[in-house]
């Protein structure tokens, strides 16, 4: 009886295959893994927005909250990111 989706049992596989080839891991660790994700977002919407937040907050921070920089090394237009940044709330004074 597997308690997830296909997905979840090849993840847990995956895991198992590479920890026995670095000499170690056993099914329960592997399984206990993959229980322990946190705060995983519900949703692909809440998964994107906090992996872009997570992602412009670390060039913000990486180019010392220049603008221009930012957008460049991220790829997108610097209106794109002006909007990006007001969607997501963050705040890049906080950031630096």
């Amino acid at each position: 009886d597997w308690p997830g989706n296909v997905r979840e049992l090849r993840n847990v596989a995956e895991r198992l295959v590479l920890a026995s080839r670095r000499g170690g891991g056993t099914v329960t660790e592997a399984l206990r893994v993959q229980n322990d994700m946190g705060d995983v977002p519900e949703t692909l919407r809440e998964a994107v927005a906090a992996f872009e937040r997570s992602l412009i907050a670390k060039a913000i921070r990486t180019h010392k909250g220049k603008m221009d920089a930012v957008a460049e090394a991220l790829g997108i237009g610097r209106r794109t990111l002006n909007e990006k940044i007001v969607k997501l709330n963050l705040n890049k004074d906080e950031l630096l």
